[in-house]
């Protein structure tokens, strides 16, 4: 995406080969961890999360971001821009280090990515939580994100229940 910046933070694309650099931030968030993968954050997992994309899906329209202030990684986001459709940004994954929880991080990230995705024509912004993380469903939601289904989703842990969300920009 061409309009991304953001405000605060540093953004730094992440790649397998840097994974290493934000690991604080995945092990920050064992419980979702826990929940998602059935196991801790594992480096592995960080670089298979790199380049995962759904098939026939152009690589170069996955964005695999790190959010610094200063030294200290604070967030992960992962999003594919033209995904469901040509007018949609799919978003994977916002992580905000454990200790920033409630600090308002998230929230900002997102608003960058809602501006930027305006100006660069996107007309929506989806998503999918499982259905048993009631904190992320409440986040989404204060965030504007309205509910439109229900699926099952496979993870590592097995299949899980999500609810599919979305926003119109």
């Amino acid at each position: 995406m061409r309009h991304f910046t953001h405000p605060v933070y540093t953004i730094i694309p992440i790649t397998a080969q840097t994974c290493e650099q934000v690991m604080e931030v995945f092990d920050s968030n064992r419980e979702f961890f826990m929940l998602t993968e059935g196991e801790p954050a594992t480096l592995a997992g960080c670089r298979a999360s790199a380049s995962a994309v759904p098939p026939e899906f152009d690589v170069a329209n996955k964005h695999f971001f790190s959010f610094w202030e200063g030294k200290k990684c604070v967030a992960v986001l992962d999003f594919l821009a033209g995904y469901p459709g040509p007018d949609s940004l799919y978003l994977g994954l916002l992580l905000v280090h454990g200790d920033l929880h409630g600090a308002g991080v998230g929230q900002s990230i997102v608003n960058a990515l809602l501006a930027a995705a305006k100006k660069d024509d996107f007309a929506q912004v989806q998503l999918a939580v499982i259905e048993s993380n009631a904190k992320a469903i409440a986040f989404w939601e204060k965030l504007g994100f309205v509910q439109t289904g229900t699926s099952t989703a496979a993870m590592p842990g097995g299949m899980v229940n999500v609810i599919t969300m979305a926003l119109e920009i």
